[in-house]
């Protein structure tokens, strides 16, 4: 693992260069669930953020569920984190509110405040990464969580027939060879993010999916310490 958090120099100039390739793909992979401003939405309201909240993004992105939450509820605050610099760049350009606050840094060590905020997400990030990486990200999810606040993380799950994952995994090009995503996301769902989540000292508040069920949301709360 790199000090940027990417495995190798190449997955950080590929990251790092990708924003719209990176958009046109996720609009791609939403398509057939009624479309990405409707996942958007879906996830913000899984989040179930209050008044004044303040949320911390990890894996952010081009901002996309950023702005879904804000457009849900105007007084929230959100950090967002990324690695890349041109997802970055263009999540701050399609923040028409100029009220998001990004900043490059690793998820997995984000260097913000411990128990700073009331909201934690994580949406499409985790199944990108190798195990160790994941329960890394996942930790940092739970110590910059309040005792009371919610974590969501919203990624590639089990699917209720074998069908539906056959059909997920030809769409969002898994068979293509030398996806880096294909044997962390095989992986993930192997050890399910629910268990994972508990392994990183959660306990479970409620799942959601989407139609079909290609991805999953798990919210959860940090769990006492110790």
């Amino acid at each position: 693992m790199r000090a940027s958090g990417h495995r190798s120099r190449v997955q950080e100039i590929l990251y790092g260069s990708a924003s719209l390739v990176y958009d046109a793909f996720v609009r791609w992979a939403f398509w057939p669930l009624g479309g990405e401003a409707a996942c958007r939405r879906l996830f913000a309201q899984w989040l179930a953020v209050e008044p004044h909240q303040k949320i911390a993004s990890l894996c952010c992105g081009t901002g996309s569920t950023d702005r879904a939450v804000l457009a849900s509820e105007a007084t929230v605050s959100i950090v967002g984190v990324d690695l890349g610099r041109s997802q970055l760049a263009r999540a701050r350009k399609l923040d028409s509110t100029q009220r998001i606050d990004y900043r490059l840094g690793n998820a997995a060590s984000t260097g913000l405040a411990s128990d700073g905020f009331d909201r934690v997400l994580i949406v499409g990030a985790l199944q990108e990464m190798p195990r160790v990486q994941r329960m890394a990200v996942l930790g940092e999810a739970r110590r910059l969580c309040r005792p009371m606040g919610r974590v969501l993380a919203v990624e590639i799950g089990r699917t209720e027939s074998r069908w539906t994952s056959i059909w997920r995994g030809a769409w969002l090009l898994h068979w293509l060879p030398g996806n880096p995503e294909t044997l962390t996301t095989r992986d993930l769902v192997a050890s399910s993010l629910r268990s994972e989540m508990l392994a990183a000292g959660f306990e479970l508040v409620d799942r959601f999916t989407t139609h079909p069920d290609w991805f999953e949301g798990i919210l959860a709360r940090p769990g006492p310490v110790g």
